[in-house]
């Protein structure tokens, strides 16, 4: 392999640093519209992989199936917790307390 001092040389200055700035400002929007064009293509394509052509195994169905019957149990308990709360509470709302002061001086009510 025989590089010489001449040949380098020329090959800087032939790919030059001026040279270099000068093409990108001249072809930058064309890069950037065709990265564009490629991400868009890459994306549309993992989209529609994900959307039309899934693919689950028998293990990942039965695993699925069986978390979503065990957030239904849980959520019945938690209803059924909630209801039995609310009865109680619907229990104490209808017991009448008395009212011994006036509201609206702080009073004891005398009754006659």
């Amino acid at each position: 392999m025989n590089i010489s001092i001449h040949g380098i040389k020329g090959w800087f200055q032939k790919f030059s640093l001026r040279k270099l700035s000068l093409a990108w400002y001249r072809y930058f929007r064309i890069f950037f519209a065709i990265l564009f064009f490629i991400i868009l293509g890459v994306g549309s394509f993992i989209w529609y992989q994900s959307l039309y052509n899934y693919q689950w195994t028998e293990d990942q169905k039965k695993t699925y199936m069986e978390s979503t019957v065990k957030e239904t149990n849980l959520k019945q308990k938690e209803l059924e917790k909630l209801l039995v709360s609310l009865k109680e509470r619907e229990q104490q709302h209808q017991v009448r307390s008395p009212i011994t002061r006036n509201l609206f001086t702080g009073e004891p009510v005398v009754k006659q």
